[in-house]
């Protein structure tokens, strides 16, 4: 029970950021049938934000209570949740990856610079012609 209020406090805290993602999850929905690879990417990344968010924050607060209740140093407790914070950090990599190919990536049709590209190369013909 000491630590359901501070965890309750924790995750309001960050509630923005989860109505944030939430938001996005349904814009995946939305956007599935026009891109569907862009949406599946940005919806898996977006679920995994939430889910890393919500269990690394508990885990956080919970796991230094438990391990100083053991007995445990607070040398050992600390290199325990720098490791905690390395995995997260790796998980949080992955999820940006996946959206950087969810902006960037292939999808399927030219894309708008190489078409004004185009344009721009036929009107400098065009105003060479006429000079």
């Amino acid at each position: 029970m000491d630590t359901v209020l501070p965890s309750f406090s924790v995750l309001l805290g960050q509630s923005p950021v989860y109505l944030v993602w939430i938001v996005g999850m349904g814009l995946c929905g939305l956007f599935w049938q026009k891109q569907p690879r862009v949406a599946l990417l940005a919806l898996i990344a977006l679920i995994g934000f939430f889910i890393s968010s919500v269990v690394g924050s508990l885990i956080s607060m919970w796991l230094p209570i438990r391990l100083q209740e053991q007995g445990m140093a607070f040398s050992q407790i600390s290199m325990i949740l720098t490791g905690v914070g390395i995995i997260r950090a790796l998980i949080s990599a992955v999820l940006w990856a996946l959206i950087l190919a969810a902006i960037f990536g292939w999808r399927g049709e030219e894309s708008p610079s190489k078409n004004n590209m185009a344009k721009n190369d036929r009107v400098s013909i065009e105003a060479e012609e006429i000079v």
